[in-house]
């Protein structure tokens, strides 16, 4: 997903776009992805994985 330079900026529903392709709007502020027809917003891989593992413990 190409990275909006030399644009203006965008906001889709409050959210600052900082990458976008045909389908998908991606904001970085959140690590947020939405779907550009119906506003529906997209789990990352990332926040799913953290879902399903430890926090990190810096004294182990």
């Amino acid at each position: 997903m190409p990275k909006l330079d030399n644009a203006k900026v965008k906001y889709v529903n409050g959210y600052k776009v900082d990458k976008e392709d045909d389908n998908v709007i991606y904001s970085d502020d959140k690590h947020i992805y939405i779907d550009k027809q119906d506003n529906i917003p997209y789990v990352s891989v990332t926040t799913l994985i953290h879902n399903y593992t430890n926090p990190f413990d810096s004294a182990f």
